[in-house]
Order: structure tokens, then sequence, then C-alpha cells
């Protein structure tokens, strides 16, 4: 006898999987525009970030974003856009790619990125402990202090990845 082939459910979208299709939804040309800026002027690039209502809602609705995901939704694709233009920046001044800056965020302690996910989340100051240790990792503890754009950089990379762990990743 041939057994019948199991029905299998689909699993509903993550967070991510719903933040992703938001970011996408963005236009395409003005989130282009950011992380070419993002090479040459990181804060001009992180307020292109700030899209307008119309377009948030856009891409809301071409998502289908269900109303009790909009605040994790959010939260995750502000981060994801916002370590993206940071990782635009590192890219171009630091040749530092995005493998490089996950492997040193994925490299503090799960404990230590909790607590800055919390701290993002509830809108504090992300632990300069925790940051410095990352800034370590990448080979950058004597630059940091007197560059301020790298500063900017790494804070922004760290609140986008923060904000990711809070609402998915570590979720």
């Amino acid at each position: 006898s041939v057994a019948a082939p199991a029905l299998t459910q689909r699993a509903a979208p993550t967070v991510a999987d719903n933040a992703r299709c938001v970011v996408e939804h963005l236009p395409q040309d003005a989130y282009g525009r950011m992380l070419e800026t993002a090479k040459t002027d990181l804060i001009r690039a992180l307020d292109m970030g700030r899209f307008n209502d119309a377009a948030l809602t856009a891409a809301y609705d071409a998502c289908a974003i269900p109303d009790e995901l909009s605040t994790p939704v959010a939260g995750y694709a502000v981060g994801a856009i916002v370590q993206a233009t940071a990782e635009s920046w590192f890219l171009a001044n630091k040749q530092l790619d995005a493998a490089r800056l996950d492997a040193a965020w994925q490299a503090l302690a799960t404990s230590d990125r909790r607590m800055l996910a919390d701290a993002a989340r509830d809108r504090r100051d992300l632990s300069t402990r925790v940051i410095l240790l990352f800034v370590a990792d990448l080979g950058l503890t004597d630059e940091v202090s007197r560059d301020q754009t790298l500063s900017s950089a790494v804070m922004a990379y760290a609140a986008g990845r923060a904000l990711r762990d809070a609402y998915g990743d570590l979720a």
C-alpha cells in the first residue's frame, strides 16, 4: 500500500519575514540613494531613512501586516534599515563587510545582546561596555574615540542590530 502524502501547514510569516517585506516595498529608489549616500555622509543617510507615512502605509498594506504585529514589524524594519545604512558606511570607509560586522555582533554574549535589545526596544541608552566589546572585536578601539563618524556608525549598527534582536532575532 502507498502512504498518503503528509499535509504540511505553512508556518505563518515571522516578524523578520514581515519586516523584510515592508523594506522591499519601500520606494527602492529612495532606499538605494540612502545606502549610496551612507558611503560618504552617514548622518544625512540616516535622516533619509525616515520614510514618509504614505510610503510606510503602502508597504504595510502590500505586505498585509496584521495589526498585532505592527509594532514588532516596525521595530525590526527600522533596525534593518539602520543596520544596512551603517553597513554601507563600514564597507566604504573601513572595508568591513556585513559578514565581518555580523561575526563581531554574534561574538557578543547572548546576555549582552539581550541587554542591548531591551534597551533599544525601551529607547534607553545602549551599554557602553557592550558596545566597546563589539568595537574591540572589529579592531577599532583606538580610532573610535577620535572619529565621530566612526562612533556614529558603531552606534547606528548596534542600534539597528539591537532592534532586530528585540523584535525577532532573540525574541
